[in-house]
This record gives C-alpha cells, structure tokens and sequence, in this order.
C-alpha cells in the first residue's frame, strides 16, 4: 500500500469512520507506477519473512 493510501484510510477513522474503509487502486499496465508497485509489494514480502523469522 502506498503511503498516501495509509494516510486515506487513517484519516478516514481519524474523524469518526466506524465502517470498513476500501480504497481502490488503479494502475496502468507498462508503466512506472507498475514497477513501483511491485517493487513495493517485493519489499513488503521481504519485511515480512524477515519479521516472521525474527519472531
């Protein structure tokens, strides 16, 4: 999830929000924001093994 997504959803409960949030992320195919999402994804896997590891 991109940062500016997190802060969406915080923001959302921050002000009362007591139902489930949903953001819905369009990404083009071939693009840079494509890379940068799985590249993301890639390092949100790795932080997590690394966690289940540790724990």
């Amino acid at each position: 999830m991109w940062k500016s997504e997190n802060q969406a959803s915080d923001r959302a409960h921050r002000i009362g929000q007591q139902r489930p949030v949903t953001i819905y992320r369009l990404v083009t195919k071939n693009t840079v924001e494509e890379k940068i999402v799985k590249m993301h994804a890639l390092k949100r896997d790795l932080a997590d093994s690394f966690w289940k590891v540790r724990t």
